[in-house]
């Protein structure tokens, strides 16, 4: 009886954290609505952890990065793409945090950190490799070489693209 009721419980703060995440996301889209989304988003984080959901919990923080994309805040962008990188790994989502290191790298090269860029793209190509996706490796690879390239480190850039092209 008592793992029905915590399971009923666990349910109900889901149902809740689901509805803030919608309403945050639905918020996000309107530049005068800060306040509403900080509260909606802070329900919905504060739910998703209650309920031990912790997918829930990454795509709040992918809501929040959006929002702040979009606003052209992409330091803060990247803060919150590195909370739902940490619970997607730690939920053993590779796939998603590989495709969220993509966007740790954009967000981070559009403020001028390279070293930071490069590391996230070096993550994200030992993670594809580790994953078998071979197309996606060479991609990372190519980005990767892209940013050897933006900081005048052409040979870098030519071996990176070199390795892209090999995979």
């Amino acid at each position: 009886v008592q793992e029905q009721h915590e399971s009923t419980e666990r349910d109900r703060m889901r149902v809740a954290a689901s509805r803030a995440l919608v309403e945050t996301f639905r918020l996000s889209d309107s530049s005068d609505s800060e306040p509403q989304v900080a509260q909606k988003s802070q329900e919905a984080i504060a739910s998703f952890r209650a309920a031990e959901d912790r997918r829930g919990e990454a795509e709040v923080f992918q809501v929040l990065s959006r929002r702040s994309f979009m606003a052209g805040n992409y330091q803060a962008a990247a803060d919150y793409l590195q909370q739902a990188r940490e619970l997607w790994h730690a939920l053993g989502e590779y796939a998603a945090e590989a495709s969220i290191l993509y966007r740790i790298a954009n967000y981070l090269g559009r403020i001028g950190e390279s070293e930071k860029t490069l590391a996230a793209l070096n993550d994200a190509v030992e993670l594809e490799k580790t994953l078998g996706n071979r197309w996606a490796e060479a991609m990372a690879l190519d980005s990767l070489s892209d940013a050897y390239d933006s900081r005048g480190e052409l040979q870098e850039a030519l071996n990176a693209k070199r390795q892209a092209l090999s995979v």
